[in-house]
C-alpha cells in the first residue's frame, strides 16, 4: 500500500505503477516535452557520473577532493549509475510509453536516497563538493520524477503477458540482494567496508552506489507487482547493462590482484543475473 500521507496525484500515480496490466482507465498522454526534457538529463548526468568513474576513477576522485584508494568502488558506483542511461535512452526512443512508470520509479528512489547519502556523508565528513552535488542533483530528479509519475496518474495500464515464473523468481532474487546490499551501503557503509577488507575513506562513494542500486531495488519490486512483460521491459535494459558493467569491473578487480570477497562475489552474481535476465527476456519477446 501506498501511504496515505503521501499527495493525492503522486501516491494515484504509484498506484498506477503498481497494477500496470489490468487495462482499467483512460489513456492519457504520459509523455510530452517535460518527459523528454527529463529522460535527456537523466541521459546526460548518468552518462557523465556513470562513464567517468568507471574508466577514469583516479581523476574522479581528484577532481572531487576524495582519496580514491579503492577504484573498485568507484566502478561498481559508476555501472550502477549507468544502468540509468540504458533506460533514458529506450524511453526516448518509445517516446514516453507507459512502460516508463517502473525506470521513473526507479530513478524517483535514486534521487531520494541520494539526497539522505549525501546529507548523511556532509553530517560525518563535512562538506565535500560530491556530497553537494547528490543532494542537489538527487534533490532536481526526485523532484521530476515525481512530477511525472503525478502525470501518469490517469495512463490506463498496459495490457500483455504475464510474466514467466522464471524470470519472476529472478526478478525475486535479485531484488532481495539489491535492497540488502543497498540498505548495508547506505546505512553502514564503514562496516561494509570493513566486512569485505576494502578502504572507507570514501564514504560518500559507497554510499552512492547503494542510492543507485536501491533503485534497481524498487523497479524489480514493482516488476514484479505488476507482472505483465510489457510493464517491465525497459527496467531489463538498465538492470542487464548495469550488470554486465559491474562483472567487467570485478575481472578487472581481481585480475590486478584484488583479494577482498567483493570481487569474486560480484563477479558470480552479476554474470548471473545477466544471463538469467537476458535468456528470459529473449523469450518473453517471442
Amino acid at each position: 500500500m501506498v501511504p496515505r500521507s503521501y499527495p493525492t496525484g503522486l501516491r494515484l500515480g504509484i498506484l498506477a505503477t503498481m497494477t500496470e496490466g489490468s487495462g482499467a482507465g483512460t489513456m492519457t498522454a504520459m509523455g510530452g516535452g517535460g518527459l523528454r526534457l527529463l529522460l535527456a538529463a537523466e541521459l546526460a548526468a548518468t552518462v557523465v557520473f556513470g562513464l567517468w568513474p568507471y574508466l577514469a576513477p583516479a581523476e574522479f576522485a581528484q577532481t572531487f577532493g576524495l582519496r580514491g584508494d579503492e577504484p573498485y568502488l568507484y566502478r561498481l558506483a559508476g555501472a550502477a549509475i549507468f544502468g540509468y542511461a540504458t533506460a533514458a535512452v529506450v524511453g526516448l526512443v518509445r517516446d514516453g510509453r507507459p512502460g516508463l512508470r517502473i525506470p521513473l520509479a526507479a530513478l524517483l528512489t535514486f534521487g531520494l536516497t541520494a539526497i539522505v547519502g549525501g546529507l548523511a556523508t556532509i553530517d560525518e565528513t563535512g562538506v565535500q563538493p560530491l556530497s553537494v552535488v547528490l543532494v542537489i542533483g538527487g534533490g532536481l530528479f526526485a523532484a521530476a520524477a515525481a512530477l511525472q509519475l503525478w502525470r501518469a496518474a490517469a495512463v490506463s495500464g498496459i495490457a500483455g503477458d504475464r510474466l514467466e515464473p522464471g524470470l519472476r523468481l529472478t526478478l525475486a532474487g535479485a531484488t532481495v540482494a539489491a535492497t540488502l546490499f543497498a540498505g548495508w551501503q547506505l546505512l553502514l557503509p564503514r562496516a561494509f567496508a570493513s566486512f569485505f577488507g576494502l578502504s572507507a575513506a570514501d564514504l560518500v562513494i559507497i554510499r552512492l552506489t547503494g542510492a543507485a542500486t536501491l533503485g534497481y531495488a524498487l523497479a524489480g519490486l514493482l516488476a514484479t507487482a505488476v507482472d505483465r512483460w510489457p510493464a517491465a521491459r525497459i527496467q531489463t535494459f538498465p538492470s542487464i547493462s548495469a550488470n554486465i558493467l559491474a562483472a567487467i569491473a570485478s575481472a578487472i578487480y581481481i585480475a590486478q590482484g584484488g583479494r577482498s570477497l567483493l570481487g569474486p562475489l560480484f563477479l558470480l552474481a552479476s554474470g548471473l543475473l545477466v544471463l538469467s535476465l537476458t535468456a528470459w527476456a529473449a523469450r518473453a519477446e517471442r
